[in-house]
Formats: C-alpha cells, structure tokens, sequence
C-alpha cells in the first residue's frame, strides 16, 4: 500500500496468533515522518466475511477523525468502511464489548479467566493516541506478513 502522508497509523493483524473463531490480535503503530513513535495492541472480533455485528472490518485503507460521544468520550471513527457504519477505536478490554470496532490496549492477557486475550488499559492507549495523532489522518489494515513496515 502507498503511504503519500507523513502521519498515519498501520494496524497489523497478527495472523499466526489469532484465535480466529473467536477474536482477532493485532499490532497499532503510529508513524510521523517515517518513524514509529508509539505502538500498541489492538483486539477485534474474528473475520466473518464482514458482517455487521460480528466481524472485523475488512483490510484496507481508511480516513479517520476525532469523534466525541457520552459513551466512550473523545475517541476515534474509521470512515467509509464497507457495508458497515459507526466502526470505532473506542475503550474496551474485551472482544465481548465489540461490536466491530477495535479496541487498543497496553497488552495482551486474560484478564478473566475465559481463555481468551484482552487487552489492558484500553482508555490510557487510546489517550495516548489520541494526543499523538492529529484530527484527521489515514489508517492501514493489514494482515501480519504484508506490509512493508514491520511491527516488532
């Protein structure tokens, strides 16, 4: 994928640690003139050939603004998804409080007890983005092993 701007986020799904049938693991970098100065994890809902409610979006290419509401105060909207509306970066620390979005987080573990990852320190994460990213920037999914910028 292109990348003709100077600041942008790259979420990396990491496809050989993926519980597939029940949530997805990813890798959040934030990128500002060709360098990564601040990465996280991130959690979504398994793929399911896109379906509202009860998959990750699909690997692409997205705008994304600053967005407020009184459920998850200032947080992030992935626009112009498709087939789909409303997909957030919004606070979570589990894959059952999604509903399609992506939920950032300081790590990964069960949090719990059900076997599943979760993510810590979701609210904190996304703060911290939100003060690095500026109002409008542009977002690339991908899947672990295709994109040029390697997550460590």
């Amino acid at each position: 994928m292109t990348r003709n701007v100077s600041t942008y986020l790259v979420l990396t799904r990491l496809t050989g640690r993926v519980d597939s049938d029940r949530q997805t693991l990813g890798e959040l970098e934030a990128v500002i003139k060709g360098k990564t100065i601040f990465k996280c994890c991130t959690l979504e809902l398994p793929w399911r050939q896109n379906q509202r409610g009860i998959s990750c979006i699909p690997t692409g290419a997205y705008q994304v603004t600053h967005r407020t509401s009184p459920r998850y105060k200032l947080h992030l909207h992935v626009l112009d998804v498709p087939n789909r509306d409303w997909i957030l970066i919004h606070p979570a620390n589990f894959v059952r409080q999604l509903e399609g979005c992506i939920a950032p987080g300081e790590s990964f573990i069960d949090i719990d007890g059900d076997g599943l990852k979760d993510v810590t320190n979701s609210r904190k994460t996304l703060d911290r983005l939100l003060d690095i990213m500026p109002s409008s920037f542009p977002l690339y999914i991908e899947n672990q092993g295709t994109h040029k910028t390697t997550v460590r």
